[in-house]
């Protein structure tokens, strides 16, 4: 899958110590599903985890 389209300003800065988490996060954002993105599927586990993401802030 190649993400791709418009550019959307969000507004907002993510940052986190577990990367994937952090890519699925703002693939969401984006509008994606993250497990249809072989690279974050590689990585989940191994890298980091898509499981038990904490979201804090405003």
């Amino acid at each position: 899958m190649h993400l791709a389209g418009r550019k959307k300003r969000l507004g907002v800065i993510l940052a986190g110590s577990d990367p994937v988490a952090v890519d699925a996060i703002g693939t969401e954002m984006m509008g994606h599903e993250p497990l249809t993105l072989e690279y974050l599927r590689s990585a989940n586990g191994k890298l980091g985890s898509m499981d038990n993401i904490e979201i804090t802030g405003d």
